[in-house]
């Protein structure tokens, strides 16, 4: 145990140690933290949005998230022989729709341009996971889309939707040989908007 030989002291190592986390979180990572709960659980008018959805899925699951800086509601679902992800905020807004892909399935363009950053980048790397992410129409004046029309237009397939490309990809560092697991995301093109590293829960961890 660490004893300090007066109140400063102890004040001058918080005010340390909470800069340091500080530091340490705002670099780009993924903290994979989640817990299953019941669908009375899930925020109201979200449910309500989502019932175009449940009237035609299967295998439901409802789950409270941490990101690690925010909270968030996320459904599961099977809808028309898709594996669905349905996010939403702490407050119940829809933050954007997901749906389980294999990498092969994706267009040829679309896998050389990813599979070349992947091969410049790294020594090695291995595809755990593709999703495509849907993202809702950005208007004329720059307005977004309500939840209602981003849903209808989700169901509707409309061509408007902003599209990326979510991976998580098990990569073997160049210079260090050193394994790690990041989420990339890709614009339309295959091009790469963003990285983080995927830093995931252990089973012993506790969040509520």
């Amino acid at each position: 145990m660490i004893r300090f030989p007066n109140l400063k002291a102890h004040l001058l190592f918080s005010f340390i140690l909470t800069i340091s986390l500080l530091s340490y979180s705002q670099e780009d990572t993924k903290y994979e933290f989640e817990k299953r709960i019941n669908k009375e659980d899930f925020p109201t008018q979200s449910i309500e949005l989502l019932q175009p959805f449940l009237k035609h899925s299967k295998n439901e699951k409802y789950y409270r998230e941490f990101d690690g800086s925010n909270y968030f509601y996320e459904l599961k679902l099977l809808f028309k022989s898709k594996n669905l992800s349905i996010k939403f905020t702490n407050e119940g807004d829809l933050v954007d729709i997901e749906s389980l892909y294999d990498f092969e399935e994706l267009s040829n363009n679309i896998k050389k341009t990813i599979i070349d950053y992947l091969d410049n980048s790294y020594k090695r790397s291995k595809i755990r996971k593709t999703q495509i992410q849907y993202n809702r129409e950005v208007e004329d004046d720059g307005e977004s889309e309500d939840d209602i029309e981003f849903v209808e237009d989700f169901l509707e397939k409309d061509d408007d939707l902003i599209i990326r490309y979510e991976l998580e990809v098990e990569v073997m560092q160049k210079e260090t040989n050193s394994a790690e697991f990041f989420e990339f995301i890709f614009n339309e093109k295959g091009e790469l908007l963003e990285k983080r590293k995927i830093i995931q829960r252990d089973d012993d961890i506790i969040l509520y």
